[in-house]
Protein backbone atom coordinates (compact mmCIF):
# COMPACT_ATOMS: atom_id res chain seq x y z
CA UNK A 1 0.00 0.00 0.00
CA UNK A 2 1.45 3.26 -1.20
CA UNK A 3 0.62 6.95 0.45
CA UNK A 4 2.54 9.61 -1.48
CA UNK A 5 3.03 13.14 -0.43
CA UNK A 6 1.36 15.09 -3.44
CA UNK A 7 -1.84 13.84 -2.95
CA UNK A 8 -1.52 14.70 1.03
CA UNK A 9 -0.85 17.63 -0.39
CA UNK A 10 -3.63 18.49 -2.53
CA UNK A 11 -5.88 17.36 0.86
CA UNK A 12 -4.43 20.70 2.73
CA UNK A 13 -6.74 23.22 0.75
CA UNK A 14 -5.85 26.61 2.53
CA UNK A 15 -3.87 25.23 5.14
CA UNK A 16 -1.68 24.65 2.56
CA UNK A 17 -1.18 28.40 1.91
CA UNK A 18 -0.88 28.98 5.42
CA UNK A 19 1.57 26.53 6.19
CA UNK A 20 3.88 27.44 2.74
CA UNK A 21 4.14 30.68 4.39
CA UNK A 22 6.76 28.89 6.48
CA UNK A 23 9.63 27.39 5.18
CA UNK A 24 9.87 23.93 5.16
CA UNK A 25 6.58 23.54 7.58
CA UNK A 26 4.35 22.68 4.37
CA UNK A 27 6.73 19.39 3.58
CA UNK A 28 7.19 18.73 7.49
CA UNK A 29 2.90 18.40 7.80
CA UNK A 30 2.49 16.29 4.71
CA UNK A 31 5.28 13.85 5.85
CA UNK A 32 4.64 13.27 9.24
CA UNK A 33 0.47 12.28 8.17
CA UNK A 34 1.49 9.86 5.30
CA UNK A 35 3.94 8.13 7.91
CA UNK A 36 0.98 8.39 11.04
CA UNK A 37 -1.52 6.92 8.26
CA UNK A 38 0.83 4.36 7.27
CA UNK A 39 1.58 3.26 10.71
CA UNK A 40 -2.51 2.95 11.23
CA UNK A 41 -2.71 0.95 7.81
CA UNK A 42 0.12 -1.40 9.27
CA UNK A 43 -1.77 -1.96 12.50
CA UNK A 44 -5.25 -2.92 10.39
CA UNK A 45 -3.36 -5.07 8.27
CA UNK A 46 -2.72 -7.19 11.56
CA UNK A 47 -5.65 -6.57 12.77
CA UNK A 48 -7.27 -8.22 9.55
CA UNK A 49 -4.36 -10.84 9.54
CA UNK A 50 -5.36 -11.71 13.39
CA UNK A 51 -9.33 -11.77 12.74
CA UNK A 52 -8.57 -14.12 10.01
CA UNK A 53 -5.90 -17.00 10.88
CA UNK A 54 -5.39 -18.29 14.48
CA UNK A 55 -1.84 -16.79 15.18
CA UNK A 56 -1.71 -14.37 18.02
CA UNK A 57 -1.34 -10.72 16.81
CA UNK A 58 1.81 -10.31 17.60
CA UNK A 59 3.24 -12.92 15.42
CA UNK A 60 2.38 -10.46 12.17
CA UNK A 61 4.13 -7.88 13.92
CA UNK A 62 7.67 -8.30 12.44
CA UNK A 63 6.38 -9.88 9.41
CA UNK A 64 5.07 -6.45 8.04
CA UNK A 65 6.85 -3.41 7.90
CA UNK A 66 6.66 0.54 6.89
CA UNK A 67 8.84 2.17 4.86
CA UNK A 68 8.23 5.75 6.57
CA UNK A 69 7.66 8.77 3.92
CA UNK A 70 11.34 11.11 3.97
CA UNK A 71 10.03 14.70 2.99
CA UNK A 72 11.73 14.51 -0.52
CA UNK A 73 7.77 14.01 -2.31
CA UNK A 74 8.39 10.26 -1.96
CA UNK A 75 5.67 7.89 -0.15
CA UNK A 76 5.70 5.82 2.70
CA UNK A 77 4.98 2.15 1.57
CA UNK A 78 3.45 -0.33 3.57
CA UNK A 79 4.49 -4.42 2.88
CA UNK A 80 4.94 -7.70 3.82
CA UNK A 81 8.09 -9.11 4.07
CA UNK A 82 9.81 -12.89 5.10
CA UNK A 83 8.05 -16.50 4.42
CA UNK A 84 5.53 -16.61 6.73
CA UNK A 85 4.87 -17.86 10.17
CA UNK A 86 6.45 -20.41 11.39
CA UNK A 87 3.92 -23.51 12.53
CA UNK A 88 4.36 -24.03 15.69
CA UNK A 89 2.75 -20.65 16.11
CA UNK A 90 -0.63 -21.93 14.86
CA UNK A 91 -2.15 -23.96 17.53
CA UNK A 92 -0.99 -27.80 16.78
CA UNK A 93 -0.94 -30.88 18.13
CA UNK A 94 0.27 -34.28 17.15
CA UNK A 95 -2.14 -37.04 15.63
CA UNK A 96 -1.90 -40.49 14.29
CA UNK A 97 -2.04 -40.85 10.68
CA UNK A 98 -2.96 -43.65 8.53
CA UNK A 99 -1.09 -44.84 5.28
CA UNK A 100 -2.60 -46.28 2.39
CA UNK A 101 -0.70 -49.59 3.00
CA UNK A 102 -2.45 -49.58 6.88
CA UNK A 103 0.61 -48.81 9.01
CA UNK A 104 0.05 -46.08 10.94
CA UNK A 105 2.60 -43.29 11.92
CA UNK A 106 2.26 -39.91 13.36
CA UNK A 107 1.99 -36.51 11.79
CA UNK A 108 0.46 -33.21 13.34
CA UNK A 109 -2.40 -31.05 12.63
CA UNK A 110 -2.18 -27.68 13.11
CA UNK A 111 -5.33 -24.91 12.79
CA UNK A 112 -4.57 -21.91 10.45
CA UNK A 113 -7.94 -20.51 10.31
CA UNK A 114 -9.67 -18.91 13.20
CA UNK A 115 -12.92 -20.42 11.52
CA UNK A 116 -11.73 -23.38 11.99
CA UNK A 117 -9.96 -26.50 9.87
CA UNK A 118 -6.90 -28.57 10.69
CA UNK A 119 -4.14 -29.16 7.94
CA UNK A 120 -2.45 -32.46 8.66
CA UNK A 121 0.95 -32.36 8.35
CA UNK A 122 1.57 -36.24 7.46
CA UNK A 123 5.47 -37.20 8.63
CA UNK A 124 5.47 -33.90 10.53
CA UNK A 125 7.22 -33.80 14.10
CA UNK A 126 8.21 -31.37 16.69
CA UNK A 127 11.77 -30.64 17.32
CA UNK A 128 13.94 -27.43 18.91
CA UNK A 129 15.27 -25.53 16.31
CA UNK A 130 18.31 -23.32 16.46
CA UNK A 131 17.03 -20.48 18.22
CA UNK A 132 16.23 -22.41 20.89
CA UNK A 133 12.19 -22.80 19.95
CA UNK A 134 9.73 -25.17 19.03
CA UNK A 135 9.35 -26.19 15.30
CA UNK A 136 7.42 -27.80 13.26
CA UNK A 137 9.49 -30.33 10.61
CA UNK A 138 9.12 -32.71 7.87
CA UNK A 139 11.51 -35.03 5.95
CA UNK A 140 12.20 -34.10 2.70
CA UNK A 141 12.48 -37.70 1.77
CA UNK A 142 13.95 -41.10 3.49
CA UNK A 143 14.33 -41.45 6.69
CA UNK A 144 18.17 -40.06 6.43
CA UNK A 145 17.41 -37.21 4.68
CA UNK A 146 17.38 -33.37 6.11
CA UNK A 147 14.54 -31.80 7.07
CA UNK A 148 12.85 -28.59 6.68
CA UNK A 149 10.53 -26.52 8.94
CA UNK A 150 7.24 -25.20 7.95
CA UNK A 151 5.67 -22.26 7.53
CA UNK A 152 1.98 -20.94 7.68
CA UNK A 153 0.75 -18.71 5.05
CA UNK A 154 3.17 -16.41 3.46
CA UNK A 155 2.36 -12.51 4.08
CA UNK A 156 3.73 -11.21 1.37
CA UNK A 157 1.00 -13.72 -0.86
CA UNK A 158 -1.34 -11.60 1.35
CA UNK A 159 -0.21 -8.05 0.31
CA UNK A 160 -0.37 -9.75 -3.36
CA UNK A 161 -4.33 -9.89 -2.93
CA UNK A 162 -6.14 -7.80 -4.97
CA UNK A 163 -9.23 -7.82 -2.66
CA UNK A 164 -6.61 -7.15 0.78
CA UNK A 165 -4.68 -4.40 -0.99
CA UNK A 166 -8.09 -2.44 -2.07
CA UNK A 167 -9.51 -2.77 1.67
CA UNK A 168 -5.79 -1.68 2.96
CA UNK A 169 -6.29 1.20 0.39
CA UNK A 170 -9.63 2.24 0.93
CA UNK A 171 -9.22 2.07 4.88
CA UNK A 172 -5.73 4.66 4.00
CA UNK A 173 -7.58 6.89 1.65
CA UNK A 174 -10.40 7.05 4.50
CA UNK A 175 -7.96 8.36 7.48
CA UNK A 176 -5.54 10.40 5.15
CA UNK A 177 -7.49 13.66 5.26
CA UNK A 178 -8.45 13.81 8.46
CA UNK A 179 -4.97 13.26 9.48
CA UNK A 180 -3.50 15.14 7.13
CA UNK A 181 -5.91 18.39 8.39
CA UNK A 182 -5.12 17.37 12.27
CA UNK A 183 -1.27 17.34 11.63
CA UNK A 184 -1.53 20.70 9.77
CA UNK A 185 -3.49 22.27 12.36
CA UNK A 186 -1.28 21.17 15.35
CA UNK A 187 1.70 22.65 13.32
CA UNK A 188 0.25 25.72 12.40
CA UNK A 189 -1.03 25.94 16.30
CA UNK A 190 2.93 25.42 17.32
CA UNK A 191 4.05 28.26 14.50
CA UNK A 192 1.39 30.74 17.00
CA UNK A 193 -0.86 31.24 14.58
CA UNK A 194 -4.67 30.08 15.69
CA UNK A 195 -7.56 29.04 13.04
Amino acid sequence: VRLDEPRAALLLGRLAHLLDAFPGELAKAVTASINAVAGRTRNRAIKILAARYAAEPGSFRDKIGVARARGDGGAATVYGHGRGISLSKWPNRPVPVVKDSGRVYMGVAVQVLRAGGHKTVKGGFLARGRNGGSLIYRRKGGPRLPVEALYGPSIVGWFKDPENLKELSDFAGEQLGPVVRAVAMRRLRKLGLAI
